[in-house]
C-alpha cells in the first residue's frame, strides 16, 4: 500500500463512519426492535428493480 492509497483508505473511512452512525445502525436497531416488517430479498430485489425502472423512464 502507497502513501495515495493510505490516504484514500482513511477518506473512506472518514466518510463512512458518520453514515454508518446516521443511517446503517439506526435502520439495523429499527429492524432488530421489528424484525416482522422485514420483507424477503427477492422482494426486495423486485422494488428496486421496479424502482430503477421507474426512473429510467422519468430520464428518457
Amino acid at each position: 500500500m502507497n502513501r495515495d492509497d493510505f490516504r484514500n483508505s482513511q477518506n473512506r473511512e472518514t466518510l463512512q463512519e458518520p453514515w454508518l452512525r446516521r443511517e446503517v445502525a439506526p435502520a439495523y436497531d429499527a429492524h432488530k426492535a421489528n424484525s416482522d416488517r422485514a420483507i424477503p430479498l427477492e422482494d426486495a430485489w423486485k422494488r428496486f428493480e421496479a424502482r430503477m425502472d421507474e426512473i429510467d423512464r422519468e430520464d428518457s
